[in-house]
């Protein structure tokens, strides 16, 4: 029978039960120690409890840390996430291990979580930044919870005002800052040019725009194509991915000067393919490094904050680009069923989660329409 039986004195034994591995990949041994008359009658009762270990009538995941269930979380869901995900999971557990990552996930309380997150803030990370590692936790540990019945309940439900910072307010730019931001790219090189000018008119995200390939560009219909995106982790470097949703997979409809400016930029890029000859890598992106490899997705952003600091422009990102253009269709009574479908948001109540301010000028506007369309044409009457 799997099992042994120690003699730890007179009438004192200790049965062990091996079953099978953790889901970290340990040996799950189960211990218990009992009083018996005999070698005989420990015999039985080590039968009894091995049956009771088998039914799963006993568990034995006290020993099981924190750290050693969030990596086994994180493999799990690594096959269903993107890696940018996973990389950004990663990079959050550097900071967990390190304080929290010893203690028995049985063990764990809400109290724990809160100095962690009081610890954080001294360390001067802003609340948003904290926030991620909460829900992080929250989702691991309710899985914990919920699939795996590894402990009772999940204690980052029970933390105490935990860092949930509002959502930060889009950074995008007015009318005026959007034309001296278009006159300054007039000196600007053609590629950053393009790239800029594109976040500014289809609101596609940075990822989005560095995936796109010539063939994704319909010059007879005017419509680009969205249907890839181009990341960047430590572990795969440069890599081709999906876009962030199925709805992120959609087309968009640009105008004329869009689609001349492309065709320029075309012209460009086969120069500067020519003159590299077999140095050149053939991959039909758009944007490039010079030997036609994809472009680092960091590099955008990175010309961009320079480029805003020479040119004395409000520094924003390129995805504040993103948000420019949305406030530009809102201002201009766009449906926000429009706006979200050339965004790709999956939710279409996400551009209202996201702009309500905005929305909620466009919504006074409304009521003073309403009232001259009805109370003041009444008053007029009369």
């Amino acid at each position: 029978m799997p099992g042994s039986i120690q003699k730890k004195g007179k009438n004192k034994y200790l049965l062990v039960v091996s079953a099978g591995f953790d889901i970290t990949g340990k040996r799950i041994r189960y211990t218990k120690t009992i009083t018996a008359n005999s070698d005989a009658e420990a015999e039985k009762q080590l039968a009894l409890f091995y049956s009771e270990v088998m039914k799963g009538n006993i568990r034995n995941d006290q020993q099981l840390t924190l750290g050693e269930y969030c990596k086994y979380w994180i493999e799990t869901k690594e096959k269903k996430l993107a890696p940018t995900t996973i990389d950004g999971y990663k990079k959050l557990m550097k900071r967990i291990n390190e304080a929290l990552g010893h203690i028995r996930l049985s063990k764990l309380k809400p109290r724990h979580l809160s100095e962690f997150y009081d610890l954080l803030r001294e360390e001067n990370l802003a609340e948003n930044t904290i926030s991620h590692y909460h829900r992080f936790l929250h989702a691991v540990l309710e899985t914990a919870y919920k699939v795996d019945k590894l402990i009772p309940e999940n204690p980052a439900k029970a933390v105490i005002d935990p860092p949930t910072p509002g959502r930060p307010k889009p950074n995008f730019y007015d009318d005026e800052q959007t034309l001296k931001l278009l006159e300054a790219l007039n000196n600007a090189p053609l590629k950053y040019k393009v790239f800029v000018i594109l976040a500014l008119e289809t609101g596609t995200r940075r990822s989005e725009l560095l995936g796109l390939e010539w063939k994704d560009i319909d010059f007879v219909k005017g419509i680009i194509y969205i249907q890839r995106a181009s990341n960047y982790t430590k572990e795969n470097g440069i890599y081709t991915g999906t876009t962030k949703t199925e709805t992120s997979v959609r087309k968009i409809t640009v105008s004329k000067e869009i689609l001349t400016l492309l065709k320029e930029y075309r012209r460009w890029q086969n120069e500067e393919r020519l003159k590299k000859g077999d140095k050149w890598i053939d991959t039909d992106r758009l944007f490039t490094q010079e030997n036609g490899l994809p472009m680092h997705p960091d590099t955008p952003d990175k010309w961009f904050k320079k480029f805003l600091k020479r040119n004395n422009l409000p520094i924003i990102t390129i995805h504040g680009l993103r948000h420019t253009n949305a406030s530009i269709m809102i201002a201009n009574n766009i449906d926000i069923i429009t706006v979200a479908g050339r965004l790709g948001h999956a939710d279409k109540s996400t551009p209202v989660r996201i702009y309500g301010h905005m929305l909620n000028k466009k919504e006074k506007q409304a009521a003073e329409i309403i009232a001259n369309e009805t109370l003041r044409k009444t008053k007029k009457q009369r």
